[in-house]
């Protein structure tokens, strides 16, 4: 390791050595419920040439986590602010183009935005049994929306004369917990669906933001040690192991690259705490059997007893 060290001094190594914190790291969103670890590779990756991208025809399994972590990473404080389940459907006659659907769902959210100016959030679209489209939206900074407004003006942004639009066009819900968005982000992201005739040449986007900024979405990036890293995902893996299976999924898959998983930013903390021994990354409540989710013996995480007993203050 000295060698490699004297050796990249001098510019002789293609590439950094594994002990360079920066290389490793775990992002948490603040107040969300949303962590990656991430781990680069220690020799540059080829550049290859690729074909510009093409029509957007399926919803992807990459296109699906970026929504998941999406959904994930909203901060708790929206739920306690306003947020609202919206679903926007179109009558017995809609438009085959997808183009329009795309502009009329813009139009929409221009009125949202001029009754709400904070009002932000995600949508999704869907089709139905009957090929029709439909959008699911999760709405922040809205405390309160008037469903015969909701009705109005969708009603009027689609055009449609149909007087069962109008009644019966749209829904909405308040959202009770942060639950409720993940329980939605993992309905919404994991089934497959078969798409009609008509959407096989592709339909653009699946899912979208609108007003970024106001989702209040930060994230908080702490560099790993190459061997810290492993230690932070076999953890990572076990505490999600240990889960009821009706509360979240399995352990997510491992990669040499990194993972990510619904995990809380506070016990994210604790975990890497743990691991390094850095109290600053520690949350301000103590450590106890009480408030952590699985007892992190040394054995399992390949942690010292003394890095544990001083985390925990008994010395």
């Amino acid at each position: 390791m000295e060698r490699q060290r004297r050796d990249a001094r001098r510019g002789l190594v293609y590439g950094p050595y594994l002990t360079v914190a920066e290389k490793c790291s775990i992002t948490t969103s603040s107040g969300g419920a949303c962590t990656l670890v991430r781990r680069k590779y220690l020799y540059p990756m080829p550049h290859t040439w690729q074909q510009p991208r093409g029509k957007v025809r399926e919803f992807s399994r990459r296109s699906r986590t970026r929504l998941q972590q999406t959904l994930c990473a909203m901060p708790i404080r929206q739920v306690q602010k306003g947020m609202l389940f919206v679903t926007l459907t179109y009558p017995r006659d809609w438009p085959g183009e997808w183009t329009v659907w795309k502009r009329q769902l813009d139009t929409w959210l221009k009125r949202v935005r001029r009754r709400l100016p904070h009002a932000a959030g995600v949508w999704k679209l869907e089709p139905q049994k009957r090929g029709a489209p439909h959008f699911h939206l999760v709405v922040v900074g809205a405390p309160f929306m008037a469903k015969d407004w909701l009705s109005r003006s969708w009603y009027e942004a689609v055009g449609s004369e149909d007087p069962k639009h109008l009644a019966a066009g749209t829904n909405i819900q308040a959202v009770r917990s942060h639950k409720g968005v993940l329980s939605y982000a993992a309905k919404y992201t994991a089934k497959h669906q078969e798409l009609p005739e008509s959407w096989q040449d592709g339909v653009g986007r699946w899912w979208g933001v609108f007003n970024r900024a106001g989702l209040d979405i930060q994230w908080q990036t702490h560099g790993l040690h190459d061997y810290e890293y492993y230690q932070v995902v076999r953890t990572l893996r076990r505490l999600i192991a240990h889960r009821p299976r009706p509360a979240g999924r399995g352990p997510p898959r491992p990669s040499p690259a990194g993972m990510w998983c619904v995990l809380g930013d506070v016990q994210a903390r604790r975990v890497v705490a743990l691991v390094t021994g850095n109290q600053s990354m520690a949350p301000i409540e103590p450590l106890s059997e009480r408030n952590m989710p699985l007892r992190l013996s040394a054995a399992r995480t390949s942690v010292s007893v003394s890095q544990h007993r001083r985390l925990q203050g008994d010395g």
